[in-house]
């Protein structure tokens, strides 16, 4: 990674602040950014090859000023990475709208923002990579987080459509599609029922480190979608999607006793 110009979302907490202290470790140059700005000043230092950005992804406009001053620093960007994402669990109907619209800005507006701002940037440059982070549930529906599960499948689709309109262009576009990872994200979850089904896959969930492997993986293989771990049910549920409902009381039996386990560790 020496040397490139990463320009990260999320980067103060979970996959992306993983991500980050790799990358400066690796001497690479990177722009970061998140909402939680004094955090992520808290966590990294600026220097010639770190920027700080405070950004909202659902501004289009703070996207185009800190892609912007990235070129300006740095005289290009080699790879975006939208990881910024929220998760907020609820049944469907007991979700209040304002979970439904920030889940719907930041997780699937927020990466189109920075994926359309970014590639036109790349063809003008004549080159890049843009990394977008979606979900095994993006690939699987699952009930407790069905908004969450819509966004990831927005991303992942959105995304492969990219991947086709921007390969003439001498852009790469790739989808990275982890299962459950212990992240803040994951917190938010263990305490919910709703969310059973998310821990059926067992009590033994990546870690940050693994997701970053993934995201270095696309760095240098520029393949358009890689799935860390288990990708086998989530693609037979896409394939077959009558399965997903004679299987879900016994997913959701699972998946709850798998989540008290999980819960129980941590509190223990």
């Amino acid at each position: 990674m020496e040397g490139k110009v990463f320009f990260v979302t999320g980067a103060a907490s979970g996959i992306g602040h993983c991500v980050a202290t790799r990358l400066i470790a690796q001497h690479a140059k990177v722009a970061l950014a998140d909402i939680q700005f004094e955090q992520l000043r808290s966590q990294f230092t600026v220097s010639p090859t770190v920027q700080l950005h405070g950004l909202n992804v659902t501004d289009p406009i703070q996207w185009q000023e800190a892609l912007t001053a990235t070129v300006a620093a740095y005289g290009r960007i080699d790879v975006v990475l939208n990881i910024a994402g929220v998760l907020y669990p609820n049944w469907i109907h007991a979700a209040p709208l304002s979970e439904i619209d920030r889940q719907v800005d930041i997780n699937i507006k927020g990466v189109m923002y920075g994926t359309q701002l970014a590639s036109k940037l790349m063809i003008e440059q004549g080159f890049g990579h843009i990394i977008n982070v979606a979900s095994m549930a993006g690939m699987a529906p699952v009930p407790g987080i069905g908004i969450y599960s819509a966004t990831k499948f927005a991303v992942r689709g959105f995304t492969l459509a990219a991947a086709m309109e921007l390969r003439d262009y001498g852009i790469a576009v790739t989808v990275i599609s982890p299962t459950l990872v212990n992240t803040p994200m994951l917190a938010v979850q263990l305490d919910r029922e709703e969310t059973a089904v998310s821990f059926v896959g067992g009590t033994n969930t990546l870690t940050p480190d693994d997701v970053a492997d993934g995201i270095f993986k696309a760095v240098r293989t520029k393949r358009t979608e890689i799935c860390i771990r288990n990708a086998f049910l989530p693609k037979i549920a896409t394939v077959f999607p009558g399965l997903n409902g004679l299987m879900h009381k016994v997913a959701s039996t699972l998946g709850d006793r798998n989540r008290k386990r999980m819960l129980a560790k941590r509190q223990s």
